[in-house]
Protein backbone atom coordinates (compact mmCIF):
# COMPACT_ATOMS: atom_id res chain seq x y z
CA UNK A 1 0.00 0.00 0.00
CA UNK A 2 1.43 3.29 -1.06
CA UNK A 3 2.24 5.93 1.67
CA UNK A 4 1.07 9.31 0.66
CA UNK A 5 1.55 12.99 1.47
CA UNK A 6 -0.10 15.77 0.59
CA UNK A 7 1.01 19.61 0.53
CA UNK A 8 -1.62 22.43 0.10
CA UNK A 9 -1.31 26.13 -0.80
CA UNK A 10 -3.58 28.95 -0.42
CA UNK A 11 -4.49 29.12 -3.71
CA UNK A 12 -5.81 25.49 -3.44
CA UNK A 13 -7.82 26.56 -0.40
CA UNK A 14 -9.24 29.76 -2.06
CA UNK A 15 -10.58 28.30 -4.81
CA UNK A 16 -12.32 25.64 -3.32
CA UNK A 17 -14.47 28.43 -1.28
CA UNK A 18 -12.63 27.65 1.65
CA UNK A 19 -14.20 23.97 2.15
CA UNK A 20 -11.74 21.16 1.87
CA UNK A 21 -12.86 18.48 3.65
CA UNK A 22 -14.36 15.96 1.19
CA UNK A 23 -15.83 12.74 1.70
CA UNK A 24 -13.02 11.18 -0.15
CA UNK A 25 -10.35 13.11 1.58
CA UNK A 26 -11.71 12.15 5.16
CA UNK A 27 -11.76 8.11 3.90
CA UNK A 28 -8.32 8.77 2.44
CA UNK A 29 -7.05 10.36 5.89
CA UNK A 30 -8.41 7.94 8.52
CA UNK A 31 -5.31 5.51 7.31
CA UNK A 32 -2.32 6.77 10.06
CA UNK A 33 0.02 6.34 6.97
CA UNK A 34 -1.21 9.34 4.82
CA UNK A 35 -0.56 12.54 5.90
CA UNK A 36 -1.82 16.12 4.95
CA UNK A 37 0.65 19.31 5.70
CA UNK A 38 -0.40 22.94 5.42
CA UNK A 39 1.83 26.02 6.45
CA UNK A 40 1.01 28.43 8.93
CA UNK A 41 1.66 30.81 6.29
CA UNK A 42 -1.19 29.54 4.07
CA UNK A 43 -3.34 28.84 7.09
CA UNK A 44 -2.77 32.96 8.03
CA UNK A 45 -3.61 34.23 4.41
CA UNK A 46 -6.63 31.91 3.97
CA UNK A 47 -7.87 33.89 7.38
CA UNK A 48 -7.37 36.89 5.83
CA UNK A 49 -8.68 35.97 2.67
CA UNK A 50 -11.92 34.94 4.45
CA UNK A 51 -12.30 38.04 6.17
CA UNK A 52 -11.22 40.10 3.18
CA UNK A 53 -14.13 38.49 1.38
CA UNK A 54 -16.58 38.37 4.10
CA UNK A 55 -15.88 42.42 4.23
CA UNK A 56 -16.84 42.52 0.79
CA UNK A 57 -19.90 40.48 0.77
CA UNK A 58 -21.21 42.72 3.58
CA UNK A 59 -21.07 45.99 1.49
CA UNK A 60 -22.24 44.62 -2.03
CA UNK A 61 -25.23 43.34 0.39
CA UNK A 62 -25.64 46.65 1.68
CA UNK A 63 -25.61 48.16 -1.58
CA UNK A 64 -28.02 46.01 -2.89
CA UNK A 65 -30.68 46.83 0.30
CA UNK A 66 -30.11 50.59 -0.09
CA UNK A 67 -30.98 50.10 -4.13
CA UNK A 68 -33.55 48.29 -3.31
CA UNK A 69 -34.71 50.91 -0.28
CA UNK A 70 -34.41 53.22 -3.12
CA UNK A 71 -37.08 51.80 -5.73
CA UNK A 72 -39.54 51.29 -2.78
CA UNK A 73 -38.99 47.66 -1.86
CA UNK A 74 -39.23 46.72 1.63
CA UNK A 75 -36.03 45.28 2.75
CA UNK A 76 -34.94 43.80 6.61
CA UNK A 77 -31.44 44.87 6.66
CA UNK A 78 -30.55 42.37 9.10
CA UNK A 79 -31.27 39.47 6.96
CA UNK A 80 -27.67 38.99 6.15
CA UNK A 81 -27.12 37.14 9.82
CA UNK A 82 -23.49 36.41 11.21
CA UNK A 83 -20.53 34.52 9.50
CA UNK A 84 -19.18 31.45 10.88
CA UNK A 85 -17.02 30.53 7.98
CA UNK A 86 -13.48 31.24 9.93
CA UNK A 87 -14.49 28.78 12.59
CA UNK A 88 -15.71 26.23 10.29
CA UNK A 89 -12.04 26.59 8.11
CA UNK A 90 -10.74 26.56 11.51
CA UNK A 91 -12.48 22.88 12.85
CA UNK A 92 -12.10 21.57 9.19
CA UNK A 93 -8.16 21.80 9.33
CA UNK A 94 -8.74 20.34 13.02
CA UNK A 95 -10.83 17.55 12.31
CA UNK A 96 -8.62 16.43 8.96
CA UNK A 97 -5.73 16.65 11.47
CA UNK A 98 -3.70 19.10 9.24
CA UNK A 99 0.19 19.08 10.22
CA UNK A 100 1.01 22.83 10.54
CA UNK A 101 3.99 24.19 9.98
CA UNK A 102 5.43 27.17 11.88
CA UNK A 103 7.69 29.88 9.84
CA UNK A 104 10.35 28.78 12.43
CA UNK A 105 10.46 25.52 10.24
CA UNK A 106 11.77 27.97 7.11
CA UNK A 107 15.38 28.46 6.26
CA UNK A 108 16.17 31.49 6.05
CA UNK A 109 19.45 30.94 4.58
CA UNK A 110 17.40 28.97 1.96
CA UNK A 111 15.22 32.30 1.44
CA UNK A 112 18.02 34.62 1.09
CA UNK A 113 19.83 32.68 -1.74
CA UNK A 114 17.05 32.00 -3.69
CA UNK A 115 16.22 35.64 -3.35
CA UNK A 116 19.47 36.92 -4.35
CA UNK A 117 18.93 34.48 -7.49
CA UNK A 118 15.67 35.50 -8.16
CA UNK A 119 14.64 32.01 -8.18
CA UNK A 120 11.07 31.33 -8.12
CA UNK A 121 9.11 31.29 -5.82
CA UNK A 122 9.93 34.72 -5.45
CA UNK A 123 8.58 37.27 -8.29
CA UNK A 124 10.75 39.23 -10.31
CA UNK A 125 10.48 42.28 -12.63
CA UNK A 126 13.03 43.53 -14.94
CA UNK A 127 15.80 41.81 -13.29
CA UNK A 128 14.45 42.57 -9.78
CA UNK A 129 13.09 41.30 -7.13
CA UNK A 130 8.94 42.28 -7.25
CA UNK A 131 7.96 39.96 -4.35
CA UNK A 132 7.51 36.73 -2.65
CA UNK A 133 8.83 36.25 0.67
CA UNK A 134 5.55 34.05 1.84
CA UNK A 135 5.90 31.99 -0.98
CA UNK A 136 9.51 31.06 -0.24
CA UNK A 137 8.87 30.61 3.86
CA UNK A 138 6.09 28.33 2.66
CA UNK A 139 8.37 26.38 0.18
CA UNK A 140 11.24 26.72 2.14
CA UNK A 141 9.07 24.95 5.13
CA UNK A 142 7.98 22.11 2.52
CA UNK A 143 11.43 21.60 1.55
CA UNK A 144 12.47 21.22 5.43
CA UNK A 145 10.02 18.95 5.85
CA UNK A 146 10.20 16.83 3.07
CA UNK A 147 13.99 16.68 3.51
CA UNK A 148 13.23 14.66 6.88
CA UNK A 149 10.56 12.94 5.89
CA UNK A 150 10.28 11.76 2.07
CA UNK A 151 11.62 8.32 2.69
CA UNK A 152 8.34 8.14 4.76
CA UNK A 153 6.43 8.57 1.61
CA UNK A 154 5.70 6.74 -1.46
CA UNK A 155 3.48 9.69 -3.29
CA UNK A 156 4.17 13.20 -2.44
CA UNK A 157 1.06 15.29 -3.67
CA UNK A 158 1.05 18.91 -4.33
CA UNK A 159 -2.54 21.01 -4.37
CA UNK A 160 -1.12 24.11 -6.45
CA UNK A 161 -1.96 26.59 -9.23
CA UNK A 162 -0.14 28.96 -8.03
CA UNK A 163 2.23 30.31 -11.62
CA UNK A 164 5.12 30.66 -9.16
CA UNK A 165 5.45 27.45 -8.01
CA UNK A 166 4.14 25.36 -11.10
CA UNK A 167 4.48 25.23 -14.74
CA UNK A 168 1.00 24.41 -16.92
CA UNK A 169 1.23 23.08 -20.31
CA UNK A 170 -2.45 21.66 -22.51
CA UNK A 171 -1.93 18.18 -21.20
CA UNK A 172 0.08 18.83 -17.48
CA UNK A 173 0.79 20.32 -14.32
CA UNK A 174 4.36 20.23 -13.10
CA UNK A 175 6.39 21.81 -10.38
CA UNK A 176 8.61 24.97 -11.87
CA UNK A 177 12.40 24.04 -12.97
CA UNK A 178 13.70 25.89 -9.90
CA UNK A 179 11.73 24.02 -7.27
CA UNK A 180 12.80 20.70 -9.07
CA UNK A 181 16.49 21.68 -8.69
CA UNK A 182 15.30 22.42 -5.13
CA UNK A 183 14.24 18.87 -4.57
CA UNK A 184 17.63 17.69 -6.13
CA UNK A 185 19.80 19.53 -4.60
CA UNK A 186 18.26 18.14 -1.01
CA UNK A 187 17.55 14.65 -2.48
CA UNK A 188 14.31 14.26 -2.86
CA UNK A 189 13.10 11.82 -5.17
CA UNK A 190 11.43 13.96 -8.07
CA UNK A 191 9.34 10.68 -9.29
CA UNK A 192 7.11 10.33 -6.19
CA UNK A 193 5.83 13.83 -6.83
CA UNK A 194 2.62 14.73 -8.58
CA UNK A 195 1.09 18.29 -8.79
CA UNK A 196 -2.91 18.76 -8.91
CA UNK A 197 -4.20 21.87 -9.57
CA UNK A 198 -7.09 21.87 -6.96
CA UNK A 199 -9.50 20.01 -4.32
CA UNK A 200 -11.42 18.62 -7.26
CA UNK A 201 -8.32 17.45 -8.61
CA UNK A 202 -7.03 15.80 -5.95
CA UNK A 203 -10.45 14.11 -5.00
CA UNK A 204 -10.97 12.68 -8.67
CA UNK A 205 -7.67 12.18 -9.87
CA UNK A 206 -5.48 11.25 -6.70
CA UNK A 207 -7.58 9.82 -3.78
CA UNK A 208 -10.35 8.28 -5.53
CA UNK A 209 -8.72 5.42 -7.51
CA UNK A 210 -6.96 3.93 -4.74
CA UNK A 211 -9.59 4.18 -2.35
CA UNK A 212 -11.75 1.01 -2.30
CA UNK A 213 -14.65 1.03 -4.86
CA UNK A 214 -17.33 0.33 -1.55
CA UNK A 215 -15.96 3.11 0.19
CA UNK A 216 -16.13 5.62 -2.32
CA UNK A 217 -19.65 4.93 -3.00
CA UNK A 218 -20.27 5.23 0.63
CA UNK A 219 -18.78 8.49 0.89
CA UNK A 220 -19.30 10.28 -2.27
CA UNK A 221 -22.57 8.68 -3.83
CA UNK A 222 -24.38 6.72 -1.29
CA UNK A 223 -27.45 9.71 -0.69
CA UNK A 224 -27.13 10.75 -4.20
CA UNK A 225 -27.36 7.10 -5.48
CA UNK A 226 -30.71 6.47 -3.76
CA UNK A 227 -32.38 8.21 -6.31
CA UNK A 228 -31.06 6.63 -8.87
CA UNK A 229 -32.16 3.04 -7.01
CA UNK A 230 -35.66 4.22 -6.99
CA UNK A 231 -35.64 4.81 -10.59
CA UNK A 232 -34.85 1.02 -10.57
CA UNK A 233 -37.80 0.26 -8.41
CA UNK A 234 -39.48 2.15 -10.70
CA UNK A 235 -38.54 0.30 -13.74
CA UNK A 236 -39.23 -2.79 -12.13
CA UNK A 237 -42.75 -1.93 -10.92
CA UNK A 238 -44.64 -4.57 -13.26
CA UNK A 239 -42.23 -7.18 -12.33
CA UNK A 240 -42.70 -6.42 -8.56
CA UNK A 241 -46.30 -5.68 -8.68
CA UNK A 242 -47.05 -9.67 -10.77
CA UNK A 243 -45.01 -11.23 -7.74
CA UNK A 244 -46.80 -9.21 -5.12
CA UNK A 245 -50.27 -10.17 -6.78
CA UNK A 246 -49.35 -14.03 -6.95
CA UNK A 247 -48.35 -14.01 -3.46
CA UNK A 248 -51.41 -12.59 -2.09
CA UNK A 249 -53.51 -14.31 -4.57
CA UNK A 250 -52.11 -17.64 -2.68
CA UNK A 251 -52.44 -16.51 0.70
CA UNK A 252 -56.16 -15.46 0.27
CA UNK A 253 -57.06 -18.78 -1.69
CA UNK A 254 -58.04 -16.18 -5.33
CA UNK A 255 -59.87 -18.83 -7.10
CA UNK A 256 -62.57 -18.35 -4.94
CA UNK A 257 -62.05 -14.67 -3.18
CA UNK A 258 -61.36 -12.86 -6.61
CA UNK A 259 -59.02 -10.41 -5.58
CA UNK A 260 -58.95 -6.62 -6.61
CA UNK A 261 -55.85 -4.82 -6.22
CA UNK A 262 -56.29 -1.06 -5.58
CA UNK A 263 -52.86 0.11 -4.54
CA UNK A 264 -49.60 -1.42 -4.67
CA UNK A 265 -46.62 1.21 -4.74
CA UNK A 266 -43.65 2.41 -2.77
CA UNK A 267 -43.73 2.87 0.71
CA UNK A 268 -41.35 4.81 2.65
CA UNK A 269 -37.38 5.06 2.41
CA UNK A 270 -35.20 2.52 0.42
CA UNK A 271 -33.31 0.61 2.93
CA UNK A 272 -30.17 0.63 1.65
CA UNK A 273 -27.62 -0.71 1.15
CA UNK A 274 -28.06 -4.29 3.24
CA UNK A 275 -25.08 -6.10 1.04
CA UNK A 276 -22.27 -4.77 -0.69
CA UNK A 277 -19.10 -6.45 -2.90
CA UNK A 278 -16.41 -4.66 -4.42
CA UNK A 279 -16.36 -6.34 -8.04
CA UNK A 280 -12.94 -4.89 -9.01
CA UNK A 281 -12.49 -2.25 -11.92
CA UNK A 282 -15.05 0.35 -9.88
CA UNK A 283 -18.33 -1.96 -9.98
CA UNK A 284 -19.73 -2.88 -6.80
CA UNK A 285 -22.60 -5.09 -5.93
CA UNK A 286 -25.66 -4.00 -3.69
CA UNK A 287 -28.51 -5.64 -2.54
CA UNK A 288 -31.52 -3.42 -1.35
CA UNK A 289 -34.77 -3.83 -0.45
CA UNK A 290 -38.16 -1.97 -1.06
CA UNK A 291 -41.36 -2.07 1.10
CA UNK A 292 -44.24 -1.88 -1.00
CA UNK A 293 -47.76 -0.72 0.33
CA UNK A 294 -50.32 -3.55 -1.21
CA UNK A 295 -53.92 -2.72 -0.71
CA UNK A 296 -56.56 -4.81 -2.14
CA UNK A 297 -60.61 -5.69 -1.85
CA UNK A 298 -61.52 -9.53 -1.80
CA UNK A 299 -64.69 -11.60 -0.74
CA UNK A 300 -65.25 -13.33 2.37
CA UNK A 301 -67.26 -15.98 3.46
CA UNK A 302 -69.26 -14.04 5.94
CA UNK A 303 -68.48 -16.50 8.75
CA UNK A 304 -64.31 -15.98 8.37
CA UNK A 305 -64.77 -12.62 8.39
CA UNK A 306 -65.64 -13.16 12.00
CA UNK A 307 -62.78 -15.02 12.52
CA UNK A 308 -60.37 -13.22 10.81
CA UNK A 309 -61.65 -10.13 12.32
CA UNK A 310 -58.94 -10.37 15.82
CA UNK A 311 -56.29 -11.68 13.79
CA UNK A 312 -56.34 -9.23 10.58
CA UNK A 313 -57.46 -5.50 10.02
CA UNK A 314 -60.44 -6.06 7.58
CA UNK A 315 -62.31 -3.37 6.46
CA UNK A 316 -65.70 -4.27 5.59
CA UNK A 317 -66.62 -2.76 2.28
CA UNK A 318 -70.06 -3.92 1.95
CA UNK A 319 -71.35 -6.47 4.67
CA UNK A 320 -73.76 -7.43 2.51
CA UNK A 321 -72.49 -8.12 -1.21
CA UNK A 322 -74.97 -10.94 -1.11
CA UNK A 323 -76.38 -14.15 1.32
CA UNK A 324 -73.00 -15.56 2.16
CA UNK A 325 -70.23 -13.09 1.58
CA UNK A 326 -68.94 -9.85 2.36
CA UNK A 327 -66.64 -7.58 0.16
CA UNK A 328 -63.33 -6.95 2.44
CA UNK A 329 -60.15 -4.38 1.94
CA UNK A 330 -56.67 -5.28 3.61
CA UNK A 331 -53.52 -3.91 3.50
CA UNK A 332 -50.21 -5.71 3.84
CA UNK A 333 -46.50 -4.36 3.47
CA UNK A 334 -44.35 -6.59 1.03
CA UNK A 335 -40.77 -6.35 1.54
CA UNK A 336 -39.31 -6.29 -1.93
CA UNK A 337 -35.56 -7.07 -2.56
CA UNK A 338 -33.59 -6.20 -5.76
CA UNK A 339 -29.74 -6.97 -6.48
CA UNK A 340 -27.66 -4.29 -8.88
CA UNK A 341 -24.44 -3.90 -9.89
CA UNK A 342 -23.27 -0.27 -11.05
CA UNK A 343 -19.95 1.22 -11.44
CA UNK A 344 -19.15 4.59 -9.34
CA UNK A 345 -17.74 6.06 -12.54
CA UNK A 346 -21.23 5.77 -14.31
CA UNK A 347 -23.73 5.31 -11.38
CA UNK A 348 -26.16 5.56 -13.60
CA UNK A 349 -25.57 2.58 -15.34
CA UNK A 350 -27.13 0.28 -13.35
CA UNK A 351 -27.51 -3.44 -14.48
CA UNK A 352 -30.24 -5.19 -12.69
CA UNK A 353 -29.39 -9.31 -11.33
CA UNK A 354 -32.54 -10.21 -9.67
CA UNK A 355 -35.92 -8.85 -7.83
CA UNK A 356 -38.22 -11.10 -5.24
CA UNK A 357 -39.83 -11.12 -2.70
CA UNK A 358 -39.27 -11.63 0.90
CA UNK A 359 -41.06 -15.28 2.04
CA UNK A 360 -43.56 -13.54 4.15
CA UNK A 361 -45.37 -10.61 3.51
CA UNK A 362 -46.13 -8.47 7.11
CA UNK A 363 -49.97 -8.19 7.44
CA UNK A 364 -51.22 -3.91 8.80
CA UNK A 365 -52.88 -4.43 12.05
Amino acid sequence: MDRYLILIDTNAIISANYKITSPALKEFLKNKYHKIVISQVCFDETMRSIVKKKESVKKDFEKVVKDAMRYGFSVDEDILGESNLEIEFNREISDLNFNVLGINEADLEFIYKKSMGLKKPFKKKNEKESGGIKDNIIWSSYINYLKEEHDNFDKIIFVNNDSDYVIRTETEISLADDLLRDLDEYEIDKEKVTVVSDFRDLNEKILQPVLPAVKVFNNQLRDNIKMVLHDVVDNFRQEVKTAIENSVYESINGDTTEPKFNVIEPYGSIIFPEKMKDFGDNEIYLYFTQICLVQFEYFLHKTDVFELEGVRHINIVDPDWNEWVMLVEEEWFANVGFEVTLNIKDPHNIKIVDSYLHEEMQIKH
